[in-house]
C-alpha cells in the first residue's frame, strides 16, 4: 500500500516530467517556426491561468499563404523527428488565415500578419507570462505582465430616437425618448 508521502512524490514527479516535456515541445515548435523565418514569435505561459485550455501558446506570423503552410509543415516535422508526437488537432488549413496545431499541452498559432493583429491573443492572455523572441537574433525576452484593471462605467441615461410617421409620405417627425438604464447591484 502506498502511503501519502510516496503518492505526493509520485504526483510531483509526474508533474515535473509533464512540465519538462511541455518545455521541450515549446522549444521544438519555436525551432520549426524559426526554420521558415516566422515573424514575431511569442510564447505565452498559461500554467498560472486557471481557465487556460493549454500550458503554452506559441504564436507567430507569416506574410503569405505559402509561408503559412511551410511553417506548419516545419513545426510538424521538428516535433515528429524529436519526439515522435503527432498533432492532436489541426484547424484553419482551408482558410489560410490562422492555422492552429494542438499538441494538448502546447498549442501553436500561425497567423497571417493582419489576422494576428485582429485577434490579438497576446492581449487576451495579457495576465500570463509572455516571452517574445527577436526575429534577428533569436534571443528570448520576458515581457512584464500587464495589470488587469476593472473599469466600471455607468451611463446616466440613454437617449433613443423615436420615428413617428405622419400622414404624408415624405414628412417624418422625430421625437426623443429617455430610456433609463437599470441600476446594477454592487
Amino acid at each position: 500500500m502506498i502511503n501519502k508521502k510516496e503518492k505526493k512524490t509520485n504526483t510531483s514527479l509526474k508533474e515535473k516530467k509533464k512540465t519538462a516535456e511541455a518545455h521541450q515541445l515549446v522549444d521544438l515548435v519555436v525551432k520549426g517556426m524559426q526554420e521558415k523565418k516566422a515573424l514575431s514569435i511569442t510564447v505565452i505561459d498559461l500554467r498560472t491561468i486557471k481557465s487556460a485550455v493549454s500550458d503554452y501558446f506559441v504564436i507567430c506570423s507569416a506574410n503569405t499563404d505559402n509561408q503559412l503552410d511551410a511553417i506548419r509543415h516545419s513545426i510538424e516535422d521538428e516535433v515528429w523527428k524529436a519526439s515522435k508526437q503527432d498533432v492532436w488537432m489541426k484547424e484553419g488549413l482551408q482558410n489560410k488565415e490562422w492555422i492552429l496545431l494542438d499538441y494538448a499541452d502546447v498549442v501553436a498559432h500561425i497567423f497571417r500578419k493582419d489576422r494576428r493583429e485582429f485577434y490579438g491573443l497576446e492581449d487576451l492572455w495579457g495576465d500570463a507570462d509572455i516571452i517574445t523572441i527577436d526575429d534577428e537574433t533569436g534571443i528570448a525576452t520576458k515581457t512584464p505582465k500587464r495589470e488587469v484593471k476593472t473599469v466600471k462605467t455607468f451611463p446616466k441615461k440613454v437617449v433613443a430616437k423615436k420615428v413617428v410617421k405622419s400622414s404624408s409620405k415624405n414628412n417624418k417627425k422625430v421625437s426623443k425618448t429617455s430610456i433609463p438604464k437599470k441600476k446594477s447591484s454592487k
